[in-house]
């Protein structure tokens, strides 16, 4: 059999084995924040709608330091845009290419100390903070995909999987650039779906953000705090795999009907045609649930949990909040003011820094916006 028209990634589901057993804490947390809802207080400290003379097309990935520096990937233009922490553009850089400091194939970005490495689908890519070209580093993100940079020269890798078979043993690890050793943290077993056979036994297989079960993955100083998102369960580890505690919520998974899943297909079409007997198909194979979490952080301590949507231009998005301990502190939403809806990529764009929010912004008629925000955070 061909593997065939690969779009995104297969739906995971996730089998927890004996790896996964610790000696630490378990809390179960009912589905009511023990301290209520949590207001953010958003005031607009500036918007903008263009990198000096192009309009924004297609934002993808947004990066904010600590300095306040202000990064923005936009995949339409093929290339990178620096802004300051006033809202200045300063400079665009690694357009598409393969010379030195050109993106074959933008993944992702991190901000390390005063670098930004940007990950392309062989190699990482150094630049200054001030987008300047520093080297490049062979790196086979199929293989090595970075999820967190501890330092500049090691990071955790988390698995990616694409089409089948049904049973494969996968691991989380520690990567170091420099000698090439790999450290494994964790392992644990996946299978597939979402996928379809054509009338000649080739494969189409997708994922849908939102849908499709994923392992999800947010960092703090010294913890990893991982879960499979077709549960509320996060497990958390620290970085030498050792696991630490976990804690959960119960809540009711929101259904969606087969109508709905054709409906998101039909407002966002694949990036390759499919035929509609094959994604008829596909779309049987999807789950009739919402997953439920869709990305995690931690600030002052605090964890954030991002509740998945099917949409890619919600309206809101809604965050729960945790204690370290892992209780259920807060419910809490980020609006985006009248209009307009967040800008997702497919997850909705925005980044939590030093008590300001970076939000893209779509308004009706489609021209977007970055907009920075002052934001009331909780703390412990």
């Amino acid at each position: 059999m061909i593997r065939k028209n690969v779009l995104l990634l297969c739906i995971l589901a996730f089998v927890l084995g004996a790896s996964f057993l610790f000696p630490g804490t378990n809390v179960i947390n009912p589905d009511k924040p023990l301290k209520g809802q949590w207001d953010f207080k958003l005031k607009q400290v500036w918007k903008i709608d263009k990198a000096g003379k192009e309009l924004f097309a297609r934002p993808r990935h947004l990066v904010v330091s600590g300095d306040g520096l202000v990064y923005l990937y936009d995949i339409k233009r093929l290339t990178y845009y620096i802004f300051s922490d006033e809202g200045k553009f300063l400079k665009a850089f690694g357009p598409r290419g393969e010379g030195p400091g050109e993106i074959k194939t933008f993944y992702n970005a991190f901000r390390v100390n005063d670098k930004l490495i940007v990950v392309d689908i062989d190699r990482l890519h150094y630049f200054t903070k001030d987008g300047t070209f520093i080297k490049a580093v062979i790196n086979p993100w199929g293989r090595r995909r970075p999820s967190y940079f501890l330092n500049e020269n090691e990071f955790i890798h988390f698995p990616i999987l694409v089409g089948l078979p049904s049973d494969i043993k996968q691991k989380i690890s520690l990567f170091n650039i420099k000698t090439g050793a790999e450290k494994i943290l964790i392992e644990f077993s996946l299978f597939k779906g979402g996928y379809a056979f054509d009338d000649d036994g080739d494969i189409t297989s997708m994922a849908v953000v939102g849908l499709s079960p994923m392992m999800v993955a947010g960092y703090s100083s010294d913890r990893i705090y991982y879960g499979f998102n077709n549960s509320f369960e996060i497990q958390v580890a620290d970085y030498n795999g050792k696991k630490l505690d976990r804690f959960s919520l119960e809540r009711n998974k929101k259904k969606i009907t087969r109508k709905e899943k054709r409906g998101f297909f039909i407002e966002n079409p694949p990036p390759s045609p499919v035929p509609d007997d094959v994604l008829d198909a596909i779309i049987k194979t999807l789950p009739d649930e919402l997953t439920y979490f869709s990305r995690i952080e931690v600030h002052n301590k605090l964890i954030y949990i991002h509740v998945s949507y099917l949409t890619r231009q919600p309206e809101n998005q809604q965050i729960d909040i945790f204690s370290p301990g892992g209780k259920y502190l807060y419910r809490s939403f980020i609006h985006a003011p009248g209009g307009h809806h967040i800008f997702s990529g497919p997850i909705p764009i925005l980044q939590i820094k030093n008590n300001h929010l970076y939000m893209a912004l779509e308004d009706e008629e489609g021209e977007i916006l970055l907009a920075k925000y002052e934001i009331n955070l909780p703390s412990i």
